[in-house]
């Protein structure tokens, strides 16, 4: 299971990569860093990340993890 925190990510040698990937796949709109926070804590994010991790073969279901930032 990888952990994704902030901007970094911890528990996988490519997840600081694979995580600013999946950033970018899901959020093509560029997002500024505090409308990202303000979805994160309503949960939105979590389940958009969740999503397309999957979809990339990052984790599977229910695997992905965000830490508060």
């Amino acid at each position: 299971m990888a952990l994704f925190h902030g901007f970094g990510a911890y528990g996988d040698p490519d997840a600081a990569k694979a995580y600013a990937d999946v950033i970018r796949e899901t959020f093509t709109g560029g997002w500024e860093v505090e409308s990202i926070e303000a979805a994160h804590y309503q949960g939105f994010i979590t389940e958009q990340i969740s999503e397309v991790a999957v979809q990339r073969g990052l984790a599977a279901h229910g695997e992905v993890q965000l830490a508060a930032w």
